[in-house]
């Protein structure tokens, strides 16, 4: 079995791709702006209520979207 877990967050590189900014996705997600940047800047990982909240807002296709993920052995 391959498990997974994720390695760094691409929320920053997400603002740039989807012209949504980390205030604009604040006022849509409910998220405060110091939370985002936690997560943003991988000081913490989010949960799965809150990755689903930010992929909708974003438009993304998935949750897997919102970080690069490392294989573990």
């Amino acid at each position: 079995m391959m498990r997974y877990t994720p390695d760094r967050c691409r929320l920053i590189e997400l603002y740039e791709e989807t012209k949504i900014s980390q205030r604009e996705l604040s006022l849509l997600s409910g998220i405060s702006e110091s939370q985002l940047s936690d997560y943003a800047h991988n000081r913490k990982v989010m949960g799965l209520g809150v990755a689903r909240t930010i992929v909708r807002c974003l438009r993304l296709d998935c949750i897997d979207q919102l970080y690069t993920w490392r294989k573990l052995d």
